[in-house]
């Protein structure tokens, strides 16, 4: 059952990733950002004998988008921005439902423009929930968690992983997807120090080690290797469906 905690993720990163079909040259990924995004990055880095190129940009005041392409993986990130004012003490982008809109649409139009072909396709997402304490942590998990028993006040350290891969609904033969799923409660510790402008101001006057508790959910939603390509007219109905099996774990828990 649905757990008020699917109400209230929290998203520090949003991720696809992309694999091309090995010994096929990737063309042109220097074009990518500026066709995708609608505007030039903010930096571009390349690495020829590495074969990186990356690109990096600010969406908004909370979040960057980062591409980063090699001959074999291509990714797409969308992670804070290093410089917002943290509130609450840890980073992140926005609410889940409010985040992954804009994102789906960016990439949506990197798949229709510019996504060569690949082997491989990959969503994968970080979460996060405060919550007041480990214990009321475990207890926040443990609604989403139904084939685990957690000692919420007798117990530290708890961690759990597990994949339910599903056969896909598009009617693709031989694809399967993987739903890999990562549950975790850690404590974050912000540090913020006193500084020193260049006319010798000081800019902060507090040291603050807060430490904040998290429900942390890690996903990581994928097609397997089965298939030596995926089908390019339909690699926006495989994102779909990848996204779909990533809000279904996020609101339901770890559904089989």
């Amino acid at each position: 059952m649905p757990s008020a905690i699917s109400d209230n993720w929290m998203v520090q990163l949003l991720r696809i990733s992309a694999f091309p079909i090995a010994g096929v040259p990737v063309a042109d990924p220097h074009s990518w950002w500026e066709t995708t995004v609608g505007s030039a990055p903010d930096s571009m880095t390349s690495k020829p004998k590495e074969g990186l190129v990356q690109s990096s940009g600010p969406v908004d005041e909370t979040s960057q988008l980062i591409l980063s392409c090699l001959p074999d993986r291509i990714d797409w990130q969308l992670l804070p921005v290093n410089e917002v004012d943290l509130s609450p003490d840890y980073p992140v982008i926005g609410n889940f439902e409010a985040a992954l809109p804009k994102f789906v649409e960016t990439i949506n139009r990197w798949l229709e423009q510019s996504c060569p072909e690949i082997q491989r396709f990959a969503f994968g997402a970080v979460l996060v929930k405060q919550v007041n304490d480990r214990a009321s942590g475990y207890s926040e998990i443990a609604k989403l968690l139904p084939a685990v028993n957690i000692d919420a006040e007798g117990s530290t350290d708890f961690s759990y992983s597990i994949n339910r891969p599903r056969a896909s609904t598009l009617n693709i033969e031989g694809l399967i997807i993987n739903r890999l799923s990562k549950w975790a409660v850690m404590a974050f510790k912000v540090f913020k120090l006193p500084m020193l402008s260049s006319e010798g101001v000081k800019l902060v006057t507090h040291a603050a080690d807060k430490e904040t508790y998290l429900c942390r959910l890690e996903l990581d939603i994928n097609t397997t290797n089965e298939l030596a390509k995926l089908p390019k007219e339909r690699i926006k109905e495989i994102f779909a469906e990848l996204v779909s099996l990533a809000k279904e774990i996020a609101e339901q828990g770890d559904v089989k």
